[in-house]
């Protein structure tokens, strides 16, 4: 009977760390939705993001490659290309636009 026991406590010991997993992940998630409703209503300064593009070959020619490859996986979702007829097509994140929009506004007025 103790194996069934030892087994038993196991089992509910395992039951308790993946409710507790559950538990954080939960709130993680809730978190970030939160954090989703919060980017999705934010609104890019139109002014701010023409100055910054203006200024963005001078600004990209001093990052560094890691700095280079974040901002273009914020602003960049998919790129694809079709061989036979030769074209490329960029397909840019509308949320990343937004947030280098905000970080942007955010250094300026820092």
């Amino acid at each position: 009977m103790q194996e069934g026991g030892v087994a038993a406590n196991a089992i509910a010991g395992r039951l308790g760390e993946v409710d507790e997993r559950i538990g954080k992940l939960e709130t993680r998630c809730a978190e970030v939705a939160t954090q989703l409703a919060d980017i999705t209503d934010d609104t890019v300064d139109e002014t701010a993001l023409r100055e910054a593009l203006q200024q963005f070959t001078p600004v990209w020619d001093e990052m560094l490659p890691k700095e280079r490859t974040r901002v273009l996986r914020l602003l960049i979702e998919e790129v694809r290309y079709d061989g036979k007829a030769g074209e490329l097509e960029i397909v840019f994140r509308d949320i990343g636009i937004k947030a280098l929009g905000r970080e942007i506004t955010e250094r300026r007025s820092a």
